[in-house]
């Protein structure tokens, strides 16, 4: 049977796993040998361990895990040349020239690299030679994998002994951080030679595979620029001079794009902002005009735009004084940054599609609101240059989101509607938009200005914040909203919230950016007016008791300013907005007529107020009428409207009043007809016309003689609702109610209960009138027991209640 031939995969994992074991096998008899202190035996082992290192088999993965087990095992070989040299006092010379016996090129490479570590630390020899000396040998390994990570360990080894200001490895013979500058620069020069050399001499076939495996191993490459923005004596000029010119030198000639790409975004990582700063103009035009037209140049600016906006908040917070060409670099580095962005639209239109044109546009905005917040004219330059840039083009979502993020940055960065409504440009790169992402801004706009809560004081600013809005304000021609849509419905509840942000001190004002507002509303049509009308009639009804409370100020006080604005205008602007309201939404316009009332009778327009109250008893009449339930809820809140005015004249209350009552008699239930009448006796109370007194106990009357047309179940509950009536009166010392009907009452009251059924126990539908009962009857106790008005108490000791006690 022919034997079944091995995945690529499982090659792979079948010659890892004997590299690792001839590893392990070899490093037993090196350690036992480090243990008798057989110098010859254990090079010979570790000769034949680090062996298995020049292997070609492996992909860089599995490389990597070998190379890991490897350096593991050389840990020890490293401490035990230490030991040699400074406890046995074996020469460091003496094994730097044994170990470059060895046979083959790697092993030799790799033992020479661990006594040169050694060297180095004992100080016999001078660190720089050593290091010039150890980078030059590693380029007798050629092969990419082998040669990359026989660099990288050389690094690894020596990151920490290389001269550097203040360490024990600087001085003058020794070498100092130029010398170790050098060292790092030409370790990586040729790492990147080596790395980008894998794309050519890869035995996989696969692009995508292959350009996967390069990355696996980049890490090694990119260590050696983080060493160098760890070199304490790299100063600015050193910096500027030296290494920014040769790093971007090396990145730019590798002709490579995941070299580029990758380098070119470490090398903004590593080295200290102000670096940047210095050198951004030189930086910039390296990245702009060297780096190939395939490397995303959007992620590069993007990250250096994000670290000198960060640089520059934390530069302002701590409050100290920047040299001079700090502060101008800072000032300038917007300037830099748009230039580079326009030069490559303009000449390498490649290398920024529309989405990473949006996307770098969108890192300059967080730039400008980081170091320049009160820049609002570079805030609007960019969102027109999007705009002009964007039009007529098909945006893909990723654009659609990134032109949203450009929208909502400033509002969430500024936290004020103020703020944003002063960009010009914002509406500008909002219509680039369809209505649904329009829309979707406008609403988080609309949230954070109500989260802020800041105040909107000037008309041109309601005007403005009409436009940033108008997706939520206006119907599209592409989006029409359902009657069932639950978004639409959201939205309109937050524009109606914007109203209640309007504030100014000059009612005038005030006035003009609600009428503003009206005008803005009215082009919403007949869905939205349901929900932002009445909020701004509230707007209104609140301007127009502020008049009223600022005209009495006045007659004290001459002098001062009450606007040219009258009460009569306003409420005028309310009839109107009202009549709108009522053709489509009738019982929602009714309560807010009745609230109208209210406030013209406090603002002393009596005539304004019959005239509210007109339009609202017509709706009811009209509206109301057809619709029972509708009846019950609206007839309480028209009773309390009416009772709670002081300024209507006799005649015109007690129409009302009479309107009330009629009302009243028309409910469709005789239950309803009872608490209803009931209800309508409070309207006479106030008076202090006899008449009008009478007519209280009219109305008390007439709901008992409802009660007889009710069921026996029906009638407790409703003669509990009538006595405390009659109680309210009694306690409020109403003429027209004696104690002789309160005991009659009382007692009709407890024979109701009686021929309900007994035991309320087995009556659950009479458990709340009972409780209710028994409340009265508390309330009555408390009033006779009342010590601190001996005759009131006297007159409610008048009262009987013992048929009602005995039901207890």
């Amino acid at each position: 049977m022919a034997e079944v031939p091995l995945t690529a995969e499982e090659e792979q994992a079948k010659w890892l796993r004997e590299g690792l074991g001839a590893v392990e096998l070899h490093a037993g008899p090196m350690k036992a040998a480090i243990e008798s202190r057989n110098l010859q035996e254990v090079l010979k082992y570790a000769s034949l361990m680090l062996a298995e290192l020049r292997t070609s088999n492996l992909s860089p993965q599995n490389y990597y895990e070998l190379y890991v087990k490897v350096s593991d095992e050389l840990g020890y070989l490293e401490q035990y040349f230490n030991d040699e040299v400074l406890l046995h006092g074996r020469k460091v010379e003496e094994l730097y020239e044994i170990v470059q016996h060895a046979g083959n090129i790697v092993p030799r490479l790799y033992l020479l690299i661990t006594v040169g570590s050694v060297y180095i630390k004992s100080k016999e020899a001078p660190a720089k030679d050593i290091l010039k000396d150890l980078v030059e040998m590693c380029k007798g390994v050629q092969h990419p994998t082998r040669g990359l990570f026989l660099r990288h360990y050389l690094s690894t080894l020596v990151k920490n002994k290389l001269p550097d200001v203040g360490n024990e490895y600087e001085g003058e013979e020794s070498g100092n951080v130029k010398d170790s500058v050098e060292f790092v620069l030409q370790n990586f020069k040729e790492m990147v030679w080596l790395w980008v050399r894998m794309e050519s001499k890869q035995i996989v076939t696969d692009p995508l595979r292959r350009a996967k495996e390069r990355e696996a191993v980049k890490i090694l490459v990119g260590f050696n620029l983080t060493r160098l923005g760890n070199l304490d004596g790299i100063d600015l000029e050193m910096y500027k001079e030296v290494v920014m010119p040769r790093v971007m030198e090396v990145i730019a000639n590798s002709k490579d794009v995941i070299a580029q790409q990758y380098l070119s975004e470490v090398m903004i990582q590593v080295f200290p902002d102000e670096f940047h700063l210095a050198t951004l103009e030189d930086l910039l035009q390296i990245i702009s005009s060297q780096l190939m037209s395939e490397v995303n140049l959007q992620t590069v600016l993007t990250s250096l735009m994000d670290r000198l906006g960060r640089y520059s908040v934390q530069t302002k917070e701590s409050g100290e004084k920047r040299p001079k060409w700090e502060r101008n670099a800072l000032a300038s580095m917007f300037d830099f940054f748009q230039n580079v962005t326009n030069d490559l639209v303009e000449q390498r239109p490649e290398t920024l599609d529309c989405q990473k044109f949006v996307s770098t546009k969108l890192a300059l905005l967080k730039l400008v609101l980081m170091a320049y917040p009160d820049r609002y004219d570079r805030i609007n330059d960019m969102f027109g240059a999007t705009a002009k840039h964007l039009e007529g083009q098909k945006l893909d979502n990723k654009t659609v989101s990134l032109v949203k993020q450009m929208l909502t940055k400033p509002v969430d960065h500024y936290g004020s509607m103020s703020a944003v409504l002063d960009l010009d440009g914002w509406p500008v790169l909002l219509e680039v938009l369809d209505f649904p992402p329009r829309r979707e801004v406008a609403r988080e706009l609309c949230q954070a200005a109500l989260k802020a809560g800041e105040p909107i004081t000037t008309v041109e600013h309601v005007t403005r914040m009409f436009e940033f809005i108008k997706p939520l304000v206006v119907d599209s021609k592409d989006d029409t909203p359902a009657e069932d849509d639950d978004e639409f419905e959201d939205d309109q509840i937050l524009v109606a919230k914007m109203v209640h942000l309007f504030e100014n001190e000059n009612t005038d004002s005030l006035f003009k950016m609600l009428s503003t507002t009206r005008k803005q509303f009215g082009q919403g049509g007949e869905k939205r007016i349901k929900y932002t009308l009445t909020p701004l009639v509230f707007c209104f009804l609140k301007l127009a008791s502020r008049k009223r409370k600022l005209m009495k100020k006045a007659k004290k006080n001459p002098e001062l300013d009450v606007g040219k604005v009258t009460i009569d205008k306003i409420l005028k602007y309310v009839s109107d907005t009202l009549e709108v309201l009522s053709r489509q939404y009738a019982k929602q316009a009714l309560n807010v007529y009745l609230q109208a009332a209210r406030v013209a009778d406090r603002c002393d327009l009596p005539e304004k107020c019959s005239d509210f109250l007109d339009c609202a008893f017509l709706l009811y009449e009209e509206e109301i009428c057809s619709d029972s339930k509708l009846q019950i809820s609206q007839l309480p809140v028209m009773v309390s409207t009416v009772e709670s005015l002081t300024r209507l004249d006799e005649e015109s209350s007690d129409k009302y009043c009479q309107k009330l009552c009629s009302y009243s008699s028309r409910l469709l239930k005789k239950p309803d007809q009872c608490r209803a009448a009931a209800m309508c006796s409070v309207l006479f109370a106030k008076s202090e016309n006899p008449e009008q007194g009478k007519k209280v106990l009219e109305c008390l009357k007439r709901s008992i003689k409802t009660v007889d047309s009710c069921t026996d179940s029906q009638s407790p509950p409703l003669f509990v609702d009538i006595l405390n009536r009659y109680l309210y009166f009694f306690a409020n010392c109403n003429k027209e109610v004696t104690v002789k009907q309160m005991n009659v009452l009382w007692e009709m009251t407890n024979v109701k209960f009686t021929n309900a059924g007994g035991e309320f126990e087995d009556l659950p539908d009479l458990a709340k009138p009972k409780t209710y009962l028994e409340n009265t009857l508390e309330y009555v106790k408390a009033k006779r027991s009342n010590t601190d008005n001996l005759e009131d108490a006297k007159r409610w000791k008048e009262i009987q209640t013992d048929a009602g006690a005995s039901q207890e």
